[in-house]
């Protein structure tokens, strides 16, 4: 009869704890599973997300190196415009300053200190300065009366 017993009771309670331990291991292993998946799930989200963010910036950063060098194109296009206005004053200056040169030398044949010279060498001080003008300071206050 022990046998029978054995057969009856101790086979099936120990089968019975066999299975819960074993679906014990094994529905924790499942669960822990299924957690690593949505895990995974998760980080290649991320990683889409990264990637697409990465490439933004890469954009932005192209898109700034492009809008300077169009600003730096623009600031090198004024300033040879402000280099050639200069040149083209300079010379317009110079016909102008030939210009009162001649003319103060063909209607003041005595002379006009003040023009005598290029500009460049007026500029250098290489000129004398020109003569005081005629008269004492009593002539000019009287002849600006806005002046104390």
């Amino acid at each position: 009869m022990i046998p029978d017993l054995a057969v009856q009771v101790v086979l099936p309670a120990a089968a019975l704890a066999a299975g819960f331990l074993v679906g014990r291991l094994t529905g924790e292993r499942a669960a822990r599973v299924r957690d690593l998946e949505a895990r995974i799930e998760d980080l290649a989200k991320q990683r889409e997300q990264s990637a697409a963010e990465l490439q933004a910036a890469k954009a932005e950063i192209e898109n700034g190196r492009r809008r300077l060098d169009e600003y730096q194109t623009k600031v090198s296009e004024h300033f040879a415009g402000t280099s050639e206005q200069f040149r083209d004053f300079s010379l317009r200056y110079r016909a102008l300053f030939d210009h009162l040169a001649r003319g103060a030398s063909d209607l003041c044949p005595d002379g006009f200190p003040a023009l005598e010279g290029s500009p460049e060498a007026i500029a250098a001080g290489e000129t004398p300065s020109a003569a005081e003008p005629p008269g004492d300071e009593s002539d000019a206050a009287s002849a600006n009366p806005h002046k104390p």
